[in-house]
């Protein structure tokens, strides 16, 4: 129920592969300490655990469950799929950051981090593009 699918999971691997290349390009251009990616991180699983809160105790997640998506029982499901992996990548990364940061390259915590925040901007589209469904 909670599994990504098969486009989804493609999705979203191609788009780690090229942060991280393109974070091995320009790792010498910025830089962001361990502390304050933990922070940003922290915030962004708070942001998507506060929008599916709000959106389960809401009447749009009736709405969501009768929309059917591809590869996906509901929209509904694919919304908790893709928060869910999203928060479980950012819950290990900031735990992999605070623990070892030693054992990884800042290039590579920076492609990872240029990642987060393109998976919270892709759920911030899908909360927006929610906006528009009406309730009936």
């Amino acid at each position: 129920m909670i599994e990504l699918s098969k486009k989804d999971r493609r999705v979203s691997l191609i788009i780690i592969v090229l942060c991280l290349i393109i974070s091995y390009c320009l790792k010498g251009c910025f830089y962001i300490k361990n502390e304050s990616i933990i922070t940003i991180l922290t915030v962004i699983i708070g942001f998507i655990l506060s929008a599916i809160a709000i959106i389960f105790s809401s009447s749009l997640r009736i709405v969501l469950y009768d929309q059917k998506f591809e590869g996906y029982e509901s929209l509904w499901h694919r919304l908790i799929s893709i928060c869910f992996y999203i928060f479980i990548f950012n819950l290990f990364f900031v735990a992999f950051i605070a623990i070892i940061p030693v054992y990884f390259p800042n290039w590579i915590i920076m492609g990872l981090f240029i990642n987060s925040i393109i998976e919270l901007v892709f759920v911030i589209h899908i909360l927006f593009k929610l906006l528009s469904i009406e309730i009936t």
